[in-house]
């Protein structure tokens, strides 16, 4: 609890940093695609990098819904499902530690958190939630046993509905692992 700490404290830290950054302007005429809209979705897919870890990448796609609560800032509420390829190394632990030499698992992480628009496409977001593991590992890594996780991250989204993400984020507990993610989405009302 105490390691989620300190990212929650970053993240609201640059949130309020971007609120006193506002003018008066800004703050009466809401940007094209901002949380002023009203409540969107969006669909994407993911592709992440393992920061040390277990695989070289992990792959997905993830579903968002937005919900507008103050001038340029949303709540978000995200389900998704990641597939982590192992990389030959971790094969070999698993046959040896679980009896069973799997080439991947997936998970469904499920998020929430709050995104906040610094200006008319730019924005940075927070969201923590818990990955459940849905690939059976072999007697001590059972199925349906799940990971805490948190991110931070920072985008841009373009007029046309596209969206582009960067997040870091830890999964802690059972299944831990960090990886550098990009995320591509098309958002829609």
């Amino acid at each position: 609890m105490k390691k989620i700490l300190l990212p929650l404290a970053v993240v609201c830290g640059t949130v309020w940093g971007g609120f006193a950054q506002t003018s008066n302007n800004a703050s009466t005429t809401a940007p094209t695609s901002s949380p002023a809209d009203g409540p969107h979705y969006s669909f994407g897919v993911d592709w992440g990098l393992t920061v040390p870890g277990k695989s070289n990448t992990i792959t997905g796609a993830s579903f968002k819904y937005e919900l507008p609560f103050a001038i340029n800032t949303l709540f978000t509420a995200s389900v998704g499902y990641s597939y982590m390829a192992f990389n030959n190394d971790n094969r070999k632990a698993e046959l040896s530690v679980y009896g069973t030499a799997q080439k991947g698992v997936s998970f469904l992480p499920i998020k929430v958190g709050v995104k906040h628009y610094l200006n008319n496409h730019f924005f940075v977001e927070g969201q923590v939630g818990a990955a459940i593991l849905l690939s059976r590992g072999g007697d001590n890594f059972n199925r349906y046993t799940s990971s805490y996780i948190y991110s931070a991250g920072f985008g841009y989204t373009l007029s046309n509905g596209i969206e582009v993400g960067l997040r870091y984020e830890d999964w802690k507990k059972q299944f831990k692992t960090s990886q550098a993610a990009i995320r591509v989405a098309y958002k829609f009302k």
